[in-house]
């Protein structure tokens, strides 16, 4: 039986040694620094914030920039910021913006840098909205869902047409174009509506100060006098005018007297210290010629 060749083998295959760094020939010539012994990283420091009271990392505060900031420290986070800026631009003029701890007005390039992106955005365009309503001959948009406006020459006419919706307005006016009235008609018909909402309102409160809602139905009822024991002409329920007490019903003023007054009336009987006795139990509000009160 043949016995089987041995495999062959071949043999190992010799590279170059790479060629040695600087730091291996150091390492070679016995010239190796000392290694630099680890820095330990300090615990960052932090704060609490004045406005939202947590501990924030001190570095999230911001450096304060406007006049007074000198007079007080940085105690408000760089997210409360944010929050801050997006209401104060939302519900202020562009000069009117503050700080949230010293209430001083602050400038464009520090609102850039604290406030977010669309916040900042919506500054800018309030901005450009005050200047043009400071220049003459630029007419905005009298459309309250339009931000377009140009600028007219005084030869062009009192009709203005907005290039974004459309919307014609008047240029003398201000307003919404006013189809078959002249200035004059439409500016006394604005005045004569003006006149009209202060008369309602002169006379809604007069009403409340002279009338009140009946107990029983709410109608509004006026008292011209006499005694304050009243009786609706419309659902005929009886009532003090002082403290609204019902005259009918088991806990009514007929019935228990006047301890149904409700507290702090002129007619409950500790308020009445030198009534007799004998009439302490007894309605004194309650007499022949009660008042019927008139409707309104």
């Amino acid at each position: 039986m043949a016995t089987p060749a041995a495999p062959q083998v071949e043999d190992a295959a010799v590279y170059p040694s790479p060629p040695a760094t600087a730091k291996r020939k150091r390492e070679q010539d016995g010239n190796t620094p000392a290694p630099k012994p680890l820095r330990k990283r300090g615990r960052m420091g932090v704060k609490e914030c004045i406005v939202c009271t947590e501990n924030v990392v001190k570095s999230r505060f911001p450096k304060l920039l406007h006049a007074s900031a000198e007079q007080h420290t940085s105690d408000v986070c760089f997210k409360c910021w944010e929050q801050h800026l997006k209401v104060e631009v939302t519900a202020k003029d562009r000069d009117s913006i503050s700080c949230p701890q010293c209430s001083q007005a602050i400038e464009a390039d520090e609102i850039r840098k604290l406030a977010k992106a669309d916040a900042f955005a919506d500054y800018l365009d309030k901005a450009a909205s005050s200047f043009l309503a400071s220049e003459e001959e630029f007419f905005a948009c009298t459309s309250a869902a339009c931000s377009f406006g140009a600028y007219i020459a005084s030869n062009d006419g009192n009709i203005f047409r907005c290039p974004g919706c459309q919307t014609r307005s008047c240029t003398v006016c201000k307003a919404p174009f006013h189809e078959g009235q002249t200035c004059a008609e439409h500016q006394q018909a604005i005045r004569m509506a003006h006149d009209h909402a202060q008369e309602n309102e002169r006379s809604e409160a007069l009403v409340k100060k002279i009338s009140k809602p009946c107990p029983g139905c709410s109608v509004n009822v006026q008292k011209n006098g006499g005694c304050d024991h009243m009786t609706c002409r419309k659902c005929r329920h009886e009532f003090c005018w002082l403290c609204n007490a019902p005259y009918a019903g088991t806990e009514g003023i007929r019935n228990v007297g006047n301890t149904a007054h409700r507290e702090g009336c002129g007619y409950r009987p500790e308020r009445l210290p030198n009534a007799p006795a004998g009439l302490l139990d007894v309605d004194i509000g309650d007499s022949s010629d009660e008042e019927e009160d008139d409707l309104l």
